[in-house]
């Protein structure tokens, strides 16, 4: 099993990355917004892998910058119906504590936005992933506010007279590190056209 390349970076475009590792050329298949994370050719570059087997193709080796990438994308493939192009698809239009907090808010709109993802298959994802979330965030010591923040901040701002796809927007916008009401309503404010 291939957990992980350590080597220098021979090319990159838009959902892949060519990896020269001692000699060894690797394709590897990383969300398509590396396009400006990854370094150039030839820097080093150490990225976390899942060897994807089916018996209908070849092998197919997935990357990410960080363990959490990884871990989130194990989480999608834990999903019904959700492969590794569709979990890479998710992941490349959205970070994982943006995606996280939308799971949490039921938000099924965000997972939507990703290429090749349906209503039901997003309402699915938010749904089945929602519980484990909390478990992985409560295990790793961080508090969760109560359940519909975001809908307190939306019916907040409905009051202050904004309409209701700006409120959406700015919702996006949040940073994903405040967690609080008060912290996020400030930030939805800042942002908010």
């Amino acid at each position: 099993m291939i957990i992980g390349l350590s080597g220098k970076v021979v090319a990159s475009k838009e959902g892949r990355a060519h990896v020269d590792v001692n000699g060894v050329y690797f394709e590897v298949l990383v969300p398509r917004r590396y396009v400006r994370l990854l370094p150039k050719p030839g820097s080093g570059v150490i990225l976390h892998t899942y060897l994807y087997h089916s018996r209908e193709a070849a092998p197919e080796l997935f990357g990410f910058l960080t363990e959490e990438e990884l871990g989130f994308f194990e989480l999608l493939l834990s999903v019904n119906g959700v492969g590794p192009k569709m979990a890479l698809n998710i992941l490349s239009a959205s970070s994982p504590e943006k995606l996280s907090a939308a799971i949490l808010q039921g938000r099924a709109d965000i997972i939507e936005k990703a290429q090749g993802v349906g209503r039901k298959t997003a309402m699915r994802i938010a749904l089945e992933l929602k519980d484990k979330i909390k478990s992985v965030k409560k295990r790793a010591g961080l508090g969760l506010e109560e359940e519909g923040v975001d809908s307190e901040i939306e019916s907040a701002l409905g009051a202050l007279g904004y309409k209701r796809a700006a409120i959406r927007e700015a919702l996006d916008k949040i940073d994903p590190k405040f967690v609080k009401l008060g912290d996020r309503l400030k930030d939805a404010l800042k942002k908010i056209r």
